[in-house]
């Protein structure tokens, strides 16, 4: 069984979307008239955008799920659409890449010709999201013909305003198409041999539908589910009941970041025992260094992990948009992540000079006191043309340029900053190539080159430009990219690099590499579990394991990618955070959580009240604050856990721990949303 599409793909970073152009549409999630999806879509706007024959493409059912990673996903208004097959002209194109001239303003008049069609006759409710459709880069639409055997006459009628030179579509799709809607998601996790009898039993009887998760891949292109993005995304109005509350924890989340702040404070700050610090923190000729996170416990500011967990905490934003928008939270995950972009700013003083730290960990380490007033030296660290260091000025390259992306839309003259400084650090750590001399305090395991083609691929993200994505794919062979990973952490992009980049090109090698990856963490693969579920790589920051890879594994269902087992991963490692192991490990959220955290500034109270310096350490007692949000080292490999502020292995609180975990939750809280979990 096969199905033939046409298409012409535009320049662009994204992915097309998949459309039927009936109410038969009621058998396509897309339009269907049921708890889907929400209904109100302005279906009268959407068209074909010059569509030519030489750009056909055919793929069966299982083989589509990769094709609509690799095109371009847009809403087209009618100022985008053209009369006729005309070649683009002059002009400016945000998103055309460099050898690629863009389109040409089409007028109203033109809106209604015989390469657009109307559905306004199957479409009047669905009218009600018409900003949705404004302010769009052109781009193109995968609009299936259904067997007119299955269709009404009227929705024959409306087929027949496609040219058939367009698109076609097999006959069976249309049935394909109606069984999707049958398909109810489970809403409790099971167990590993569970899924696979599932499994056996779903897929007997010839012709069936699989009713998994695994089932819906095109299904997801219909709903708009973009592995880059989920702007514009419509969820449904009844929104799936989960068994832990994701937006509460998201919000947590950005507030353990609003803990670590370095610097003056805003005056609208809401951790309230927290206040103005650092303020002198200087580079060699007296640079403003103020600012950024502190990295844990103590208040260091050390650039590579604060780096790494920008970028990824970005990328959870622009990969779940929607999810972030839904729970209110959009505005908060933005001035979460431009505290630290502000911060990577200033410690671009010259175009080949970067301050990668501050701060002296040995000093920092002996004393126990809160971060105000602190009279400790704070001296600074930088990387130059002398001694330089591709690898924190790489990751510093992803997390100015994903946040860059970020802010696309809300604040363009702000990403054009962040894009400026990124530029400049990619010639930067791209000329003047080695690990950066890291004081003894997060050395880099690996070569500096993961960093150098993370940093390449996102630079190709934000501007679409091919001489990234050819560095890319260069640095990705000459470092062997290909092999599996450690982890996914700060020390390590080898996995995110293998996703990213199977993202951006949609090519099957690098989504290959990461599966290599990916499934060693799967249960009784590779990667050893606790009795109670945890997926356990390492006794430091085991959950920060757990999370990263839960992140990674729910970006890799948005596209496509083992959706059946990548989720139920995802979900029992998140929940055995979130108290499925018998307690919560998230300081402030759900029950028995831990509430004597390693850290110094929670630890001792703002107000004078209580025991300061050392014996703040060894108190009994919890915290006088608490550290909403953070997320705490975890238990050992016996799920034992004790709440002691000394046992700084199980109690240690990071910037990176809580990245990846709070992208994965953003990922869950996404899929909820579309009632897939």
């Amino acid at each position: 069984m096969r199905l033939e599409w046409k298409l012409r793909h535009k320049a662009s970073n994204r992915i097309p979307i998949f459309i039927c152009t009936s109410t038969s549409a009621a058998r396509m999630a897309f339009l269907q008239n049921d708890n889907t999806v929400d209904q109100n879509l302005n279906i009268d706007k959407l068209t074909l955008d010059d569509i030519s024959d030489e750009d056909e493409i055919q793929s069966s059912f299982e083989e589509s799920a990769s094709l609509w990673q690799r095109h371009s996903p847009t809403f087209v208004s009618r100022n985008d659409i053209k009369k006729k097959h005309k070649k683009p002209k002059g002009g400016e194109c945000s998103n055309a890449l460099e050898d690629e001239e863009p389109y040409d303003d089409i007028s109203d008049t033109e809106y209604y010709d015989e390469h657009a069609y109307r559905m306004s006759e199957v479409a009047e409710s669905y009218r009600k999201y018409e900003d949705m459709f404004k302010d769009k880069e052109p781009g193109e639409l995968f609009i299936p013909r259904c067997s007119q055997e299955t269709l009404s006459d009227d929705e024959i009628d409306i087929q027949s305003a496609i040219p058939d030179e367009y698109v076609t579509c097999d006959e069976e799709y249309a049935l394909w198409s109606a069984k999707l809607k049958d398909r109810k998601r489970k809403t409790e996790m099971e167990s590993v041999e569970e899924e696979k009898e599932d499994e056996g039993d779903e897929e007997e009887g010839e012709g069936e539908i699989k009713k998994d998760r695994k089932s819906c891949v095109i299904c997801v292109a219909e709903l708009e589910i973009s592995p880059l993005s989920t702007e514009g995304m419509s969820y449904n109005n009844k929104v799936q009941e989960t068994k832990y509350n994701y937006t509460e924890v998201l919000g947590k989340s950005i507030l353990f970041y609003e803990a670590q702040r370095s610097g003056r404070l805003p005056l609208n700050k809401r951790v309230v025992w927290r206040s103005d610090s650092c303020l002198d923190d200087k580079g060699h000729l007296g640079e403003d260094l103020s600012g950024g996170w502190y990295d844990s416990g103590n208040f260091i500011k050390f650039g590579l992990p604060m780096a790494w967990s920008t970028t990824v905490l970005a990328w959870g934003l622009i990969s779940f948009k929607g999810a972030y928008k839904h729970a209110g939270l959009l505005n908060s995950i933005l001035e979460c992540i431009k505290w630290p972009a502000d911060y990577f700013i200033k410690c671009h003083t010259k175009k080949y000079e970067f301050y990668y730290q501050v701060g002296d960990p040995v000093k920092d380490q002996d004393r126990w006191g809160r971060a105000e007033g602190m009279a400790l030296p704070r001296p600074s660290f930088k990387v130059d043309r002398e001694n330089p260091g591709s690898d924190v000025v790489g990751e510093t390259v992803a997390a100015l340029a994903a946040c860059a992306i970020a802010f696309n839309d809300t604040d363009p003259s702000y990403s054009s900053l962040l894009l400026k400084h990124a530029k400049q650090l990619y010639k930067f750590a791209d000329r003047y190539r080695s690990n950066y001399p890291s004081q003894e305090h997060y050395t880099t395991t690996k070569s500096y080159g993961n960093k150098l083609c993370w940093a390449a691929a996102w630079m190709h993200y934000a501007t679409n430009k091919t001489k990234y994505l050819n560095h890319a794919k260069d640095l990705y062979n000459d470092f062997q990219l290909c092999d599996p990973s450690y982890s996914f952490a700060w020390d390590d992009s080898g996995p995110g690099v293998q996703m990213l980049m199977h993202l951006l090109t949609g090519d099957e090698i690098y989504r290959d590499h990461f599966v290599e990856y990916m499934d060693k963490w799967l249960p009784f693969v590779e990667v050893p579990y606790t009795r109670k579920g945890l997926v356990y790589r390492n006794p430091w920051g085991c959950l920060r394991y757990a999370g990263n890879n839960a992140f990674l594994a729910l970006m890799a269902a948005n596209s496509g990618i083992r959706m059946e087992h990548y989720i139920d991963f995802a979900i029992q490692q998140i929940h055995y955070i979130l108290g499925d192991a018998g307690r919560s490990y998230v300081c402030g959220f759900g029950e028995n959580h831990p509430v004597r955290p390693h850290h110094r500034e929670s630890s001792i109270s703002s107000t004078g009240a209580g025991p300061h310096g050392i014996d703040a350490l060894y108190s009994e007692e919890p915290n006088p604050h608490c550290l909403e949000g953070a997320l705490v080292g975890g238990p050992d490999m016996e799920d034992y856990y004790t709440d002691n502020r000394q046992d700084y292995r199980a109690n240690e609180v990071t910037c990176d721990f809580n990245a990846g975990f709070q992208s994965a939750i953003s990922g869950l809280l996404h899929f909820s949303l579309l009632d897939m979990l």
